[in-house]
């Protein structure tokens, strides 16, 4: 007897089951903050458990591990994007605090430059990093992760620190130059200046170059540490020219300071100009800064000219009536020693025809001159 074959309402196939567990469930907030992390294991506990098929002998055990796995992975790569993000904006803010007002302050070229950018470097650091560790405990993170990303944040507010440092002092010549310029031409009140006769060209020409000289010394180190150094006294020595400074090199210096690659007490890691390349710098600044100086003494001069000519004919009017008045005094005396003889002789004249009137007039002494000068002729 042939097997008729089973009807297939008979047979009771079950295929093996595709669990496709819903993974749409786990959310970003499952995964940060850091606190969240410990329910991890029991949320995928139960995904899977609801994921069981009846009727089937399956172990969801090596699912549960691989899915846990795949979310801590996930997690930890959402959670260290999310921090590099945080360090991110706080070192730009750092950036933006620090680099513009450094490069203002290294630009003064004040001998209190470097003191206030310590001041500013550790102010804005101390207060960016009170604020990184506020939002960094939101992660629970261990004390050595979180001490270093402080580490970072501090070491890049130094590095911005110094390469701006770096930065103005590859500018330094021109710096000095528009130092120079500005001191030349302007006053203390910084009004422009005018080369008038009162004005010492030498003295302000001298003043200018300090201020130049001071902005280079300002700039040759990075000067972080509160470390004192003679970079100021070596460079006021050494380039400028004439005055008690120059005088005072053999007793502070036994040789040229500036003969060296490196300063004394200043790491090579904090030199940003040596001595060398002031010297070499300073060399070029006195030959680009003749100019002005020469300028300002052409200036002055043709300032004088112009007052000289201005005054010519005063001068020249002044002359004439000194010479006028001393030739009628000449003149007046020439005539007053002639008039004198002149009135003597006509005095005499009007004497004698005065005489001569009185005689016609009176008969009497007509004849008694007359008997006089006959007696007198008889006597004879």
């Amino acid at each position: 007897m042939s097997a008729s074959p089973t009807p297939s309402s008979a047979w009771s196939v079950t295929p093996f089951p595709v669990v496709e567990l819903p993974t749409s469930g786990v959310t970003a907030n499952m995964l940060l903050p850091a606190t969240k992390l410990s329910c991890t294991e029991s949320q995928v506990s139960t995904l899977v458990t609801d994921a069981v098929v009846k009727h089937v002998d399956w172990d969801g055990t090596s699912i549960r591990n691989k899915l846990q796995q795949h979310v801590e992975v996930h997690t930890e790569s959402v959670r260290s994007a999310k921090l590099d993000e945080l360090k991110a904006t706080y070192e730009k803010k750092l950036l933006d605090a620090l680099s513009g007002p450094v490069q203002s302050i290294l630009e003064t070229g004040e001998r209190n430059s470097w003191a206030s950018i310590r001041r500013l470097y550790r102010r804005e650091t101390e207060n960016a990093i009170l604020r990184f560790l506020n939002s960094l405990s939101e992660y629970e993170l261990d004390q050595t992760v979180s001490s270093q990303m402080v580490f970072e944040l501090r070491e890049h507010a130094r590095c911005t620190v110094e390469k701006k440092a770096r930065e103005e002092a590859g500018n330094v010549l021109m710096r000095m130059k528009e130092r120079f310029s500005t001191v030349l031409s302007r006053d203390k009140d910084s009004m422009p200046r005018t080369w008038t006769a009162n004005e010492d060209i030498r003295a302000i020409t001298r003043e200018a170059r300090l201020a130049a000289l001071r902005l280079m010394s300002v700039m040759a180190a990075l000067r972080l540490d509160d470390k004192q150094d003679k970079i100021d006294r070596a460079l006021m020595i050494s380039l400028l020219d004439g005055g008690p400074l120059s005088q005072k090199r053999s007793i502070e210096f036994t040789s040229d300071p500036l003969a060296s690659s490196t300063w004394q007490e200043v790491s090579p890691k904090d030199t940003l100009i040596t001595p060398v390349q002031c010297k070499s710098i300073w060399r070029q600044f006195k030959a680009e800064t003749e100019y002005p100086v020469a300028q300002a003494i052409s200036m002055q001069v043709s300032g004088l000219l112009t007052i000289s000519s201005s005054l010519l004919p005063t001068i020249m009017e002044i002359v004439t009536a000194i010479v006028n008045m001393s030739h009628n005094k000449k003149h007046s005396s020439h005539m007053s020693r002639q008039a004198g003889p002149h009135h003597a002789q006509s005095f005499s004249n009007q004497t004698r025809k005065h005489a001569q009137v009185h005689c016609h007039a009176s008969p009497y002494s007509a004849s008694s001159s007359s008997s006089v000068d006959s007696n007198s002729d008889n006597e004879s």
